[in-house]
């Protein structure tokens, strides 16, 4: 069997039923709003433009006859995710890269953190704050969970990122600036790692970054997303047919974290509150394995997090085409002082 390869990167979380849905304005909602004006303060607060940057970043694609520098700011934006997705592009000669190292120096990012996409931690932050909240087939949702999946697995090339936006983005939010700012963060600093010798003025962006090529593959059913295994017993899905169930629903199941933790001293010594992101593994006959802390907020929470999710009982599994298979989730875990 050939090793499928995560194309989707959609990784769900648990959602408490009756929550609102604060991505349900068909316009800018006020998270993405928020959101903008987060990335905007950013870049002003380390004396950079945005819109310098973005600017950069169109006119290199245009000025190679990628996209149409006179064409709607959305088809241009699609011509370029076109053109990145594409697994044998060639990166022309950057002549206005010296702008963008100087906007990556002024925002103190290194190649490492180029990789895991922490100029986009505005949007980040908000999603992992929001997720459960958010409708899953909004471009909120889907670039959060792209960059959720990051700080993970910080080697997932850029064409595959690109590949992943062009099959699940309603291509009408290309018309928002907000997200074509994230697609400019996203790539702009990567393409900046290139030489900027113009001896050479043509390079693979994955090769200059170090990074081995993938063999991607697109599945069968996309939102059946699995982990790298050839043994089909071994593979941990993201999204299958039937998810795994906590006994009861998720009602008794967030009655039985609110029932078990225990707030940690050093926690409320030092006023710690917020929210524990835990990844775990729905196995096959229910149980809970692999758990581990995606994001943590210390002073012991981390380690009171892991306990109760440790100590679960056993779910219904999750099933794909007939089978019980195993089930990767993130599950926020919040921690919250009410008084003295």
């Amino acid at each position: 069997m050939k090793k499928a390869i995560l194309l989707s990167l959609i990784i769900i979380t648990i959602g408490s039923a009756g929550q609102n849905n604060i991505n349900n304005d068909p316009g800018l909602s006020a998270l993405e709003a928020e959101t903008e004006a987060c990335i905007e303060k950013m870049m002003a607060d380390n004396n950079a433009s945005m819109e310098e940057l973005k600017t950069v970043f169109e006119n290199y694609f245009s000025s190679a006859q990628i996209s149409d520098r006179n064409a709607p700011l959305a088809k241009q934006y699609q011509e370029i995710l076109d053109f990145l997705e594409s697994p044998a592009r060639q990166f022309p000669y950057f002549k206005e890269i010296g702008k963008v190292i100087e906007i990556r120096s002024k925002l103190d990012l290194t190649e490492g953190d180029i990789r895991s996409k922490k100029q986009l931690n505005c949007l980040t932050d908000r999603y992992l704050e929001y997720k459960n909240e958010l409708d899953t087939n909004s471009a909120f949702y889907l670039f959060g969970v792209i960059l959720e999946a990051l700080r993970e697995m910080p080697d997932i090339s850029p064409g595959l990122i690109a590949k992943t936006i062009n099959t699940y983005m309603d291509k009408n939010e290309l018309e928002k600036g907000l997200y074509q700012k994230a697609i400019v963060l996203m790539f702009v600093f990567d393409i900046s790692l290139l030489p900027a010798d113009g001896s050479l003025n043509a390079v693979n962006v994955d090769n200059a970054s170090g990074k081995k090529d993938l063999n991607e593959e697109i599945l069968e059913t996309p939102q059946a997303a699995i982990s790298q295994h050839d043994d089909p017993d071994k593979m941990v899905f993201m999204v299958v047919e039937k998810m795994p169930e906590y006994p009861g629903g998720d009602k008794e199941m967030y009655g039985y974290l609110a029932s078990n933790i225990k707030y940690p001293a050093e926690a409320k010594k030092k006023g710690i509150q917020g929210r524990v992101y835990v990844t775990f593994v729905i196995e096959q006959d229910g149980r809970v394995s692999d758990v581990r802390i995606l994001r943590g907020i210390g002073g012991g929470c981390d380690e009171e997090a892991l306990r109760v999710v440790k100590a679960m009982p056993k779910w219904s599994p999750g099933v794909q085409r007939g089978k019980p298979v195993r089930v990767q989730y993130n599950l926020p875990v919040s921690f919250k002082l009410t008084g003295k």
